[in-house]
């Protein structure tokens, strides 16, 4: 498949270092000095022929603060004298220094994705640190003795991100889900990748404020160290993909990789969704090199059309399955479809062929036509120990052969673990041969610890099985096992006579087309 990323282009490493000094209390009022850029702006010019820059910024004398606080000392503009400060012996040249600027400029004649983050680089070699202890009285003093540095500030700094406004007001930058963004955070480094590509010749920038969290940093923490690299890397589109929407319709075959921001990965067009699938599904000798995503965030931030082309699904069996989060934030999948109705390649189909330990949310299946051998799904062709929740499907799913495993509006068929199917709303038809069902085609049973929650679900979706193969079909689901537990789900009266095949329907209610959701 054609690869839309054609280079990781850019590195530009930015040395600094964080100094906490230990002639200085920790101050508990708002801080008001002024936080300049004393070691002047840090220009990163990224161009490929200019692959590498460095520049030192410091902070110095940081204090524990509240992030109120610490964003009330920002001043773009030379320190001001803290009369608080002086009074108590602390100069003008040991105010704290919380606040950096990055002025990040794309010199080259493409454009670029740039993200941010920090490398750790460890302990330094100076020894000659002052060793500060408690002084017996709920303080600290300065024993004298010489310390070493051991970079003991790593796990308890922050290093946020911000910007100015036209005002030159600080504002923080947040991600998608909310949270302030961050490129260092409890001992970890995290990657925030610019949410809009920078153009040739243009500019953009970016405040770095270092922040001991005033809430658990303590006097244990004085005279501490952190050493480490900003960096801030480009890759570069190539031309093609340079002059397309960043709402494109894809093309059936580009995969374009995704830059994570920590462990949130951001997924926008068809061919990033094909490099989830591509990473998921690849083959490999070696456990250890299979990519689930578990522990891993898939945010998708925009309505993503696949133009009619055949999407392979993510996931593939239970050794190559999605185990991460994915949500869908409300976004829809469309226009595409799944066709695999052969045993070699079609036991498991949907948007997400398989997932295991993983939670599916937010997402919206529409235009499509998804055809499987096997457990087949609008959303999930087979879930194993796993949630679905706010999730809707418009797509028409059709199981080929039966009676084994099922189709379902939302999920084909669930596995031998606890499984939850919430708050889902099929309105797309199912059909063919095997146990089908609005909701879930079948639930399988294989030993007590099997656990199964439906709530909160509905479908409104036509229910047409094979001519003489009605037994398997219901309205709501095609087959439950006796332990599923289902609570406030309904069907629409018309969709189809049976409610569920096999097992029970109790906890789904039957109304007509004016009382359903």
């Amino acid at each position: 498949m054609k690869r839309r990323i054609v280079l990781s282009g850019v590195s530009v490493l930015l040395v600094f270092c964080l100094l906490v000094g230990a002639s200085f209390a920790w101050f508990t009022d708002t801080e008001k000095t002024g936080a300049n850029f004393s070691a002047g702006v840090l220009d990163a010019i990224l161009t490929p022929e200019n692959p590498n820059e460095e520049g030192a910024i410091d902070y110095t004398n940081l204090r524990p603060l509240t992030l109120a606080q610490l964003e009330t000392s920002f001043q773009n503009g030379t320190p001001v004298g803290n009369l608080e400060d002086v009074a108590d012996g602390y100069l003008a040249d040991n105010l704290p220094l919380y606040f950096h600027k990055i002025h990040i400029e794309n010199a080259g004649s493409l454009p670029m994705r740039v993200s941010l983050s920090v490398e750790s680089s460890g302990p330094c070699s100076e020894t000659n640190l002052p060793q500060i202890v408690e002084n017996g009285s709920g303080g600290v003093k300065n024993e004298g003795k010489q310390a070493a540095c051991d970079n003991s500030l790593a796990d308890v700094l922050q290093l946020l991100l911000y910007q100015q406004d036209a005002e030159g007001a600080l504002v923080p930058v947040n991600c998608s889900d909310g949270t302030q963004a961050v490129v260092w955070k409890d001992g970890q480094a995290v990657t925030y990748l610019l949410p809009e590509t920078l153009a040739a010749g243009a500019s953009t920038d970016y405040v770095v404020a270092a922040w001991l969290p005033g809430e658990t940093v303590g006097n244990e923490y004085q005279a501490k160290h952190f050493h480490g690299e900003m960096v801030v890397s480009a890759v570069q589109p190539d031309t093609v993909s340079a002059e397309e929407p960043s709402e494109e319709v894809w093309d059936g075959e580009s995969v374009e990789p995704v830059i994570p921001e920590g462990n949130v990965y951001k997924i926008a067009t068809g061919s990033q969704l094909a490099w989830v699938a591509q990473q998921v599904n690849t083959q490999h000798d070696s456990w250890q090199d299979r990519e689930h995503f578990s522990n891993k965030k898939l945010i998708q931030v925009a309505d993503i059309d696949l133009g009619g082309h055949e999407f392979p699904g993510i996931g593939a069996d239970i050794n190559y399955y999605f185990g991460g989060t994915y949500d869908g934030q409300g976004y829809s999948i469309k226009n595409f479809t799944i066709n695999r109705p052969d045993s070699a390649t079609g036991n498991y189909a949907g948007v997400f062929n398989y997932i295991r330990g993983a939670t599916v949310k937010n997402l919206t299946v529409s235009d499509a036509t998804i055809t499987g051998y096997n457990n087949v799904g609008g959303i999930a062709g087979y879930v194993y120990g796993g949630t679905v929740e706010n999730c809707k499907n418009y797509a028409t799913v059709q199981k080929v052969i039966g009676p084994s495993g099922g189709a379902g509006g939302i999920v084909g068929a669930t596995g031998v673990s606890s499984n939850e199917i919430t708050n889902c709303h099929n309105y797309g038809t199912i059909k063919g041969w095997g146990y089908l069902g609005g909701v879930l085609g079948s639930s399988i049973n294989t030993g007590s610890y099997v656990s199964l929650s439906i709530s909160g679900c509905s479908n409104q979706g036509a229910i047409v099985p094979e001519e003489g193969k009605e037994e398997y079909a219901g309205n709501f689901a095609g087959h439950l096992e006796d332990y599923a537990e289902v609570d406030g789900c309904k069907v629409l009266d018309t969709a189809y006579p049976v409610i569920v095949a096999s097992g029970s329907s109790a906890g789904i209610e039957v109304l007509p087309a004016e009382q359903m959701p």
